[in-house]
């Protein structure tokens, strides 16, 4: 049998297992994921409780089927790597030596194990997880999960327009209205899809298919389930849940020849996908190396250079020790040889800009010896520990670290193994910590000016 169950749980003191085949909907919202979702559903796919799926609104008005912790956790796992849901990128290529991934992959793990353990088949739909998969991939694999990946796709135009229908109030919601930002979004997504569902089955529901022939596209995905046989009445719900009427535009396919060529021919492609045929795979393979390398060409400059300076003062003169590095992205050891006198107090730049800098190893080198090398933040910075690792998140200050050099005779030379992050969102972080923390010295100030004798 192609189905079955792995991981086992133990509930009311029963042994309980999980479906080893989950199927995850994904593809960019606007684009037929609800309503794949909601056929599904009554298919006998189980999504997660009712009161844990976000619920039906104008614009949905059948249902999201989306668990509120898979969004939570995709949303989490977005801000770890600076991404956002109108992202173009994709995870760094080295995301599991990140910090916070073992943490994100523990997250998903007890959400897939404690949600789906012992619900028999189910399934997974939330648009951001397109943009996270190998995070999905990896947690999936150590479960011994073999997931299959259902792709919607719809014409970029239709849903761009779409986009521009839907009613915010106090709905549901995780992405701001695109406009023709919506393309480029549209690409990441479905080509994006493609690239990290590579090795998994995969099958691609057309939008327009879906709704003029709803049993073909449907049966196309249980067909891949040698053990699922849904009832006549399952089925007669399921299509009768794929409503026309709430269609509300329908575009030629000839009018996305006004944009870039790589758009058409991607929805071409994605909907002749055959996951059986290598050259399929090939040419979605192309088309997502020709986005990656217009994104390459329009992608903000890399990480300036910046310097690990560190300063001290001896006899009321001001001594400086510095040294250039380049963020690399991945683990780096930085070395800054410093001769000041020991037990001497120096501070200074880690970097230069804000950044969220993670820290494995801090030792003196002195005298044929390695001893630790103890720091704290400075001025406007924070400091916290993560299991072994020390995570500094330095604001824009000439006084973001501070050590303190150690007995005997120097010169010394300090040695840190860092990751190093930087970007707007850890900018603005930044400097709204710093402008919380003067708005705080503020209203110390003037408490204490009150309490003065006057």
């Amino acid at each position: 049998s192609r189905d079955g169950a792995a991981g086992r749980a133990s509930r009311n003191g029963e042994a309980m297992s999980i479906h080893s085949f989950p199927i995850v909907v994904i593809g960019m919202q606007r684009s037929g994921t609800s309503a794949v979702s909601g056929a599904l559903q009554r298919l006998g796919l189980f999504f997660g409780k009712d009161e844990l799926l976000y619920p039906a609104d104008g614009n949905n008005p059948q249902g999201f089927f989306e668990h509120r912790k898979a969004t939570i956790l995709n949303l989490r796992c977005l801000d770890a790597f600076q991404m956002h849901p109108t992202s173009f990128n994709r995870l760094p290529a080295n995301w599991k030596e990140y910090p916070q991934a073992d943490s994100l992959r523990e997250e998903l793990k007890g959400f897939v194990t404690a949600e789906f353990t012992g619900r028999g088949r189910w399934g997974i739909k939330q648009p951001l997880t397109s943009l996270v998969l190998p995070l999905y991939n990896d947690v999936f694999e150590g479960l011994a999960l073999k997931p299959h990946y259902v792709l919607c796709v719809r014409n970029p135009l239709e849903v761009m327009r779409s986009e521009s229908r839907l009613d915010f109030g106090n709905s549901y919601r995780v992405m701001a209205p695109l406009g023709k930002m919506a393309f480029g979004s549209w690409l990441r997504y479905t080509l994006g899809s493609f690239a990290d569902a590579t090795g998994s089955p995969l099958t691609v529901v057309g939008y327009d298919r879906l709704l003029t022939a709803p049993k073909e596209e449907l049966q196309s995905i249980v067909d891949r389930h040698a053990d699922w046989s849904p009832s006549a009445e399952e089925w007669s719900s399921a299509i009768g849940s794929l409503r026309t009427d709430l269609r509300h535009n329908q575009i030629p396919v000839e009018e996305l020849d006004a944009f870039p060529a790589i758009v058409r021919k991607t929805y071409e492609v994605a909907l002749d996908f055959d996951d059986g045929d290598p050259g399929a795979w090939k040419e979605t393979q192309r088309l997502h190396q020709e986005f990656a390398a217009w994104l390459e060409l329009l992608a903000d400059p890399k990480p300036p250079t910046g310097k690990l300076g560190l300063a001290w003062l001896v006899e009321g003169h001001r001594h400086i020790a510095e040294v250039r590095y380049t963020p690399s992205g991945q683990w780096q050891t930085v070395r800054l040889s410093i001769d000041a006198p020991p037990n001497t107090h120096v501070s200074g730049l880690i970097y230069g800009l804000p950044c969220r800098t993670w820290i494995r190893r801090n030792v003196w080198l002195h005298e044929g010896k390695e001893t630790p090398a103890p720091f704290q933040s400075g001025l406007g910075s924070t400091l916290s520990v993560a299991g072994e690792l020390h995570r500094l998140d330095a604001v824009f200050e000439p006084d973001q670290i501070q050590f303190v050099t150690p007995a005997g005779s120097g010169p010394f030379d300090l040695e840190l193994d860092i990751l190093l992050e930087v970007g707007p969102s850890i900018s603005a972080e930044a400097a709204a910590r710093l402008a919380r923390q003067l708005d705080d010295c503020v209203i110390a100030s003037e408490s204490l000016a009150r309490r003065m004798p006057k």
